[in-house]
């Protein structure tokens, strides 16, 4: 099994030191800031992003959706598209 620190360093190492590297807190203490300063700066963006996605929306204004029955109606989707577009610029 590979270690992170050889074990000639860990012998060059005096005993104090070579239980606080070993031990159960070093490594969760070592890499917990950063960690949790990755977590919150991608919550804080995506924060941002839905924001601008949201205000994105709000400006497109409201869009009509092609029913079912336009579809079958006029026998394509293109069809449809153009009478809903023909029916929202009468609103």
């Amino acid at each position: 099994m590979a270690t992170l620190v050889p074990a000639n360093v860990l012998q060059a190492l005096p005993a104090a030191s070579r239980v606080i590297l070993l031990g159960h807190s070093y490594f969760p203490n070592l890499i917990s800031p950063p960690f949790s300063l990755g977590l919150h700066n991608v919550f804080y963006l995506s924060a941002a992003m839905c924001l601008v996605a949201a205000l994105a929306s709000m400006l497109r204004g409201k869009q009509k959706a092609i029913s079912p029955e336009a579809m079958s109606e006029n026998g394509s989707v293109d069809n449809a598209r153009q009478q809903v577009a023909a029916t929202s610029d009468k609103d």
